[in-house]
């Protein structure tokens, strides 16, 4: 009866049943009013009897009415003014409740995922524009392209992971700066030695060019003095 009367029964029906529990409760007075006068004796006694568990009734069920009735009115109302502040992520309670609680509550997590949707579109835009940009810079030979902004959730782990290998394309993009350097400063120092090698021989085979037209010389002189004698 009781989760009928909360969660199941629309509001009309709640307070069409607390009226007649009103109705019936108020009417122990009649009835103590009766038997008093059907038993004179005790009628004070039986007259306040009834009276008072007239009474008591009447506050238990305006008690559970406050507890069943009012309260999910109240903290659903306070959920949606929070909500419409822009709080989406606490609980709604009440969802489970096929009454008119129930009906407000689930067309609030409706609008609340709603939202959620559509500001986890626009993070997902923003984060698209930063890697773009990025990427960008990335393809105009900028090493240095590097997200510093946070990006909130689980996104966070792209940007650390683009920037982590944005880092090893850099520093492998220096050691083959360096290696190029290493290689050009060799390939210097091999043409500056093989141009000295080759100043060398020419040397070289100028002084024997000049040595053979001297021995050349003294073998002429040696057969004309032989000639003459």
């Amino acid at each position: 009866m009781f989760t009928w009367f909360e969660t199941i029964a629309p509001i009309r029906q709640k307070f069409g049943f607390l009226l007649k529990t009103l109705v019936f409760a108020a009417s122990l007075n009649f009835v103590g009013i009766g038997l008093s006068r059907a038993f004179p004796e005790a009628g004070l006694a039986v007259s306040l009897g009834f009276a008072t568990l007239s009474f008591a009734l009447v506050i238990t069920i305006m008690t559970i009415a406050a507890e069943r009735i009012c309260t999910p009115y109240v903290n659903t109302v306070v959920r949606m003014e929070a909500l419409a502040a822009g709080d989406t992520r606490s609980p709604i309670q009440y969802t489970h409740h096929t009454d008119c609680v129930g009906r407000m509550t689930k067309a609030m997590t409706k609008f609340s995922e709603t939202i959620e949707k559509t500001t986890d579109l626009d993070t997902q835009q923003r984060i698209i524009a930063k890697m773009n940009h990025a990427l960008s810079r990335l393809a105009e030979n900028d090493l240095t392209a590097e997200i510093r902004e946070p990006f909130p959730g689980d996104y966070e782990d792209m940007r650390v992971n683009f920037n982590r290998g944005l880092g090893t394309v850099s520093a492998t993009m220096s050691k083959i700066r360096e290696l190029a350097e290493h290689v050009l400063r060799g390939s210097d120092e091999i043409n500056a030695a093989s141009a000295d090698l080759a100043q060398r021989n020419e040397r070289q085979a100028a002084n024997l060019q000049v040595a053979s037209n001297a021995m050349g010389g003294v073998t002429a002189a040696l057969t004309n003095t032989a000639a003459q004698a």
